[in-house]
């Protein structure tokens, strides 16, 4: 009976220490993690100041997350130009004192991630642009008379065909952006409907020459 209580006071005695050991633990969790925040926010002021030591040192201790980040959405090689781009779009605001520091880790993805976007949408846009089209002429010299009328044939084409678009389709593709016709417009809907207009006026070129009208 006695070693049954002895053994009984044992196992709570064990459990209150379990209980002790997990609380420290949460609590020394707790602490590494508001040293790491304020180590950011210190690091972040001494970048406010001047301070080219405390750029390193905030380089080198997101480096790898933030090359890891990149390399996953994109390739090895194209990974780690991503992540010196980053640090060319968030040093300088650091410097000027327009970020508090606060979840560094968080601001880089983000901005690593806006960077993937708008390369993948330029890359895209590349690939359906006019300038690939051999609508757009080239240099007439040296050129045999066939030719030349094959070339104003497909211009006369593209003239005809961009007029036909509306108002709004014309100033995305001239790049005027700043167009009365655009106000309203965000920037994610004039992509689309840039995107859009290229496509429409390539199917209307291509319709035209294929019944020579």
């Amino acid at each position: 009976m006695n070693s049954q209580i002895i053994n009984s006071f044992r196992d709570r005695s064990l459990v209150a220490e379990l209980q002790i050991g997990v609380s420290s633990l949460k609590i020394a969790v707790m602490n590494i993690r508001a040293s790491d925040q304020t180590t950011d926010l210190e690091l972040v002021h001494a970048i406010t100041n001047g301070n080219a030591h405390a750029e390193s040192e905030l380089v080198q201790k997101y480096q790898r997350k933030l090359v890891a980040f990149c390399c996953a959405r994109s390739d090895a090689t194209r990974g780690l130009d991503f992540a010196q781009q980053v640090w060319l779009k968030i040093l300088p605001h650091l410097r000027t004192g327009k970020y508090n520091g606060k979840n560094v880790m968080a601001l880089l993805c983000q901005t690593a991630r806006n960077l993937v976007i708008d390369q993948s949408r330029r890359a895209s846009e590349k690939s359906h642009s006019l300038d690939n089209n051999p609508i757009e002429p080239a240099s007439t010299n040296s050129q045999c008379p066939l030719a030349q009328i094959l070339e104003a044939e497909e211009m006369t084409a593209f003239t005809d065909c961009k007029q036909s678009l509306l108002d709004k389709e014309v100033a995305v593709l001239d790049g005027n952006e700043d167009s009365p016709e655009l106000e309203s417009v965000s920037k994610p809907r004039i992509y689309k409907l840039r995107h859009f207009a290229i496509r429409k006026l390539r199917d209307c070129i291509r319709m035209k020459l294929e019944r020579g009208a």
